[in-house]
């Protein structure tokens, strides 16, 4: 959760975990859902914005050893 919340720290406002998953065919591995909230300060987000923000959250868990699961 700080690597998120650090990737982007102008505009992310909350980083939560809402769901774990360890089971079935994930040995010593979990699957971890994030809610990431972001607030613009000055305008509204465009769509291509909170793309680049997305692709810099990704980066930077991908870099602490996550695997986005798609």
């Amino acid at each position: 959760m700080r690597v998120i919340q650090k990737s982007e720290q102008k505009h992310i406002t909350n980083v939560q975990i809402f769901d774990v998953y360890e089971g079935k065919n994930m040995e010593g591995k979990k699957s971890i859902a994030v809610e990431v909230t972001l607030q613009a300060i000055e305008k509204t987000f465009l769509d291509t914005e909170i793309e680049a923000i997305s692709e810099k959250i990704i980066t930077a868990a991908s870099g602490a050893g996550a695997v986005l699961r798609r």
